[in-house]
């Protein structure tokens, strides 16, 4: 199983999506959302509380109801990567890779749908027993239940044929178009391009940070970023200052990493966000606290924040195990 992060009080990670084994016990929030909106993916978001997980893909997003497992989606939807399957319930994972949606049952079993432009959602792995799903530009990303790697999708730069072998991986997260992954001993792994949007070196797949100790990975566009001890460590393309804008202090518990952008998420719930600030994804970002989950993508991200009786519970000390993710 992927490690946890105890937040006392986002993306708890950045991508930390916080789906647990039985979403009805993880914190419920409402969705706070900003940044690009040209297909409603910022302002048509769910206006009820209850969601315990989120997601985003280029242009629509995703949320887990914590009643019934159910997913609701919203966003650009011409190819139906808003559109969970039948039955929409009993969902515990979300990812979105640029147009196209994972989702993950309770039983392990992994539902893909959208977009089908390089295989990513009819080549999915079939039965039970997954762990986690994370998903990329065009690429998808499994752990199943031994924690060895599964990848399916786009793999014109080796995002996918790269795949580490062996079992024992603690997490997986997708990037534009490479993929990285968190071994036991929590050293990162990454394959895939290495190169930026115009062909020179940025090193999201050979500047890894090395050592052990890790406990979160996030994938963006051309760059990467990782969490250990509560520091957060950035590598590769930096050319609007998602990796030497990266904040210092060792308070920090979740990150994600958008196309150019970089967010995290501080114990207090603060939201931090630094590099490329197309539509206001950056200057936009929420300035209160409280926050307890993160996600992002190429433009806009996603936020979650307890419904009042949770927060109350959160700030009087009660500690939240949340999971990390993409």
């Amino acid at each position: 199983m992927k490690p946890t992060i105890s937040i006392n009080l986002f993306s708890v990670s950045v991508c930390v999506a916080i789906a647990l084994a039985d979403p009805s016990a993880a914190v419920a929030g409402s969705i706070h959302a900003w940044g690009i909106n040209g297909y409603g993916q910022v302002s048509n978001k769910p206006i009820e509380v209850g969601f315990v997980d989120i997601a985003a893909g280029a242009h629509h997003s995703l949320a887990i109801d914590g009643v019934d497992g159910s997913i609701e989606g919203w966003g650009k939807n011409n190819d139906g990567r808003c559109d969970a399957p039948l039955p929409n319930a009993d969902f515990i994972d979300i990812a979105a890779g640029h147009a196209f949606s994972l989702a993950l049952r309770s039983s392990g079993f992994i539902e893909a749908f959208g977009a089908d432009d390089w295989g990513q959602v009819a080549n999915k792995p079939t039965g039970n027993g997954f762990q986690a799903v994370a998903a990329g530009g065009g690429h998808g990303l499994a752990l199943t239940s031994d924690g060895s790697i599964d990848a399916w999708g786009q793999d014109d730069y080796g995002q996918v044929s790269g795949a580490p072998a062996g079992s024992g991986f603690l997490d997986v997260a997708g990037g534009g178009y490479h993929s990285l992954a968190l071994t036991s001993d929590g050293s990162i792994v990454a394959w895939g391009r290495d190169t930026d949007l115009v062909g020179s070196w940025a090193g999201q797949v050979s500047s890894v940070p090395g050592g052990t100790g890790f406990d979160a990975i996030s994938g963006g566009g051309f760059h990467g970023l990782a969490l250990k001890d509560g520091a957060i460590y950035s590598w590769g393309s930096n050319d609007y200052g998602q990796v030497s804008g990266t904040p210092v202090g060792n308070n920090f518990i979740a990150i994600t990493a958008a196309y150019r952008t970089s967010l995290a998420l501080r114990d207090d719930g603060l939201i931090f966000a630094w590099g490329e600030d197309a539509s206001g994804l950056v200057t936009n970002a929420p300035l209160d606290s409280g926050y307890y989950a993160i996600a992002a993508s190429h433009m806009h991200a996603l936020a979650l924040i307890p419904e009042p009786a949770t927060l109350s519970l959160l700030l009087f000390g009660g500690l939240l195990a949340l999971k990390r993710r993409r």
